[in-house]
């Protein structure tokens, strides 16, 4: 069930980025989706 929940949330983000260019920057959004990254936001200072 892990895999299969997974492999949904991968078909989201491809479906989410209306086609790809690379197979890397469908990678690297999943890296960035699922990889457990927080990066900080720019904000005005």
């Amino acid at each position: 069930a892990l895999i299969e929940g997974i492999n949904a949330k991968i078909r989201l983000i491809n479906a989410r980025g209306y086609g790809h260019h690379s197979a890397q920057t469908l990678s690297s959004m999943i890296y960035l989706c699922l990889g457990g990254l927080h990066p900080k936001l720019p904000t005005q200072t």
